[in-house]
């Protein structure tokens, strides 16, 4: 074996070097809260008849050095930052794509196709509204108008599709309707729910778990923060917060037992904080009960700020000189024309007859009894537009139309007039 910084032999360890190495290694340990390593041979035989006690799935509760491997410290010697430099013909998009690529929309449009599906089976008097698959086109525009309500922001999101003249946008109407939007909204989804599993039981304020070198870490704090990491132990130290005492009255400082992965990443977080500033400007930030979709469209944004940042470090997209780097609204701009890129959702073609009458304001309709019983369509539309305090369920309706609807009044009005909510 020949060294790299000279011809001469290696021809092993010194004795004081091996002695060295040994003592400074045991001090890593001490540090980690690990302590001594060494493992006599009844421990050995006792943990390989204990090693049946792992769960199927590899996760288990007990801190495994030897399965994590040596500890090393958060200390990034190489250089950080883009690996893939891309050729100067290449887009805005080109870089957004990267992280948000053609597989994984197609991954959550079929997830979002399926959901769909199984709502549509499951419960139908709740989804009556027809569902066809969306095509990966219709995903990234509908990605796109998400990211462009980031920059122009309602109160409510009916409102990019008002015609009012101080709430008109037309651009969102010409690339896809309101109803469409909606829809894909509701079904947006990322997993099949069949497969999912079920969630595990609480067991104090500090739960660890590890499977290979991935330790994950849930602690209870004022709500629980969840930890994933490669480089901690289930190692604890102690964090300040604030006590009220009964007794005197007073909020004192008290310390309590922390993980030792949540306390260095609070102590080492800085690096992301523009980050975060960043994916808050022109954030899509539109209310839903549902966690998941928060954590995608934040996930969307912080792809966003990465391909922001690879872009502005990319030596063959460079401003010219004298002109200053582009800005992040600017950036956000191309990436939703490239999304969208001229998509413009099927609209049936031609004028339909002025006097054209639809099917329920034809011929003759007959009430009818339904096998279950559901809100009233007439009562729910009035309701729904503000024409109407409260709504009725019912188990009639027209078996026609596949309407419930309350004798005879709203049975009447919808088989009768054109416009039956504003009544």
């Amino acid at each position: 074996m020949e060294s790299d910084s000279s011809g001469e032999e290696f021809e092993g360890w010194g004795p004081n070097e091996a002695a060295e190495a040994a003592a400074f290694q045991q001090l890593m340990l001490e540090r980690d809260g690990i302590g001594d390593i060494s493992v006599t041979e009844s421990e050995s035989e006792s943990e390989s008849e204990s090693g049946n006690d792992v769960p199927a799935d590899g996760w288990h509760q007990n801190f495994d050095f030897y399965e994590r491997g040596f500890p090393h410290a958060f200390d990034p010697r190489g250089a950080t930052g883009p690996t893939q430099i891309l050729a100067p013909e290449k887009n805005i998009i080109d870089f957004f794509q990267l992280f948000l690529t053609d597989e994984l929309i197609e991954f959550i449009l079929n997830e979002t196709d399926r959901f769909a599906n199984q709502e549509k089976q499951n419960h139908p008097d709740r989804n009556k509204m027809a569902w066809s698959r969306p095509t990966l086109a219709e995903m990234k525009a509908f990605f796109g108008i998400c990211f462009l309500m980031g920059i122009d922001k309602k109160p409510s999101v009916r409102l990019y599709w008002s015609t009012e003249d101080f709430f008109s946008t037309p651009f969102f109407s010409k690339t896809i309707t309101r109803d469409r939007f909606l829809q894909l909204m509701r079904y947006l989804h990322f997993c099949n729910n069949q497969m999912s599993l079920q969630p595990g039981q609480p067991g104090g304020d500090i739960q660890f778990r590890q499977k290979g070198p991935l330790a994950a870490v849930a602690w209870k704090d004022k709500k629980v923060v969840t930890v994933l990491s490669t480089i901690h132990s289930n190692s604890e130290t102690t964090v300040q917060r604030s006590s009220h005492n009964r007794e005197t009255g007073q909020f004192e400082q008290q310390d309590i037992a922390c993980p030792i992965a949540v306390a260095q990443y609070t102590q080492y977080m800085g690096g992301v904080d523009k980050a975060d500033q960043y994916t808050q400007y022109y954030a899509f930030s539109q209310k839903t009960l549902k966690w998941p979709k928060r954590v995608f469209f934040r996930l969307l944004e912080i792809v966003k700020n990465c391909a922001f940042v690879c872009f502005l470090k990319s030596p063959n997209h460079q401003p010219e000189p004298g002109k200053a780097p582009i800005t992040y609204l600017k950036f956000t701009q191309e990436v939703i024309r490239g999304l969208i890129n001229g998509y413009q959702q099927d609209r049936r073609q031609g004028r339909p007859p002025l006097m054209a009458l639809e099917n329920r304001l034809q011929h003759r309709h007959l009430p009818g009894t339904f096998a279950t019983r559901s809100w009233c369509h007439v009562c729910y539309m009035r309701v729904s537009s503000g024409y109407q305090q409260s709504r009725k369920q019912t188990k009639y309706g027209c078996l026609q139309c596949g309407k419930h609807l309350c004798l005879p009044d709203c049975f009447s009005d919808y088989h009768s007039l054109r416009d039956y909510i504003n009544q």
